[in-house]
């Protein structure tokens, strides 16, 4: 190998054999564009979800027309990389209560 890779055993950096840089090497996959914009997805309605915790709490002040459409909210996130069509999919449309 021309270029030598390392690995980190117990916090110690070690050069990699030839065999062991192989190894990893063919292990690496590309990722194409459907797969980069999936995962991007993914990341981007995690986020969506954990900024409308809050608006779960017992005691935060919703009406119950609001909490059911929090709820909708929420599931139709869950439910996005289900759809068909995914990743090339709109987000839902967040209800207008929830700050940005």
């Amino acid at each position: 190998m021309a270029e030598k890779l390392y690995k980190t055993v117990d916090g110690v950096r070690l050069e990699m054999t030839d065999e062991e840089a192989t190894a990893y090497l063919s292990s690496i996959t590309i990722q194409t564009a459907e797969e980069l914009k999936a995962e991007s997805m993914r990341l981007t309605r995690f986020e969506l979800l954990s900024a409308t915790d809050v608006y779960t709490l017992s005691d935060f002040p919703l009406t119950d027309s609001q909490k059911t459409e929090l709820l909708n909210y929420r599931q139709a996130l869950r439910n996005l990389p289900t759809q068909s069509g995914f990743p090339n999919v709109d987000f839902p449309t967040k209800p207008s209560f929830i700050g940005d």
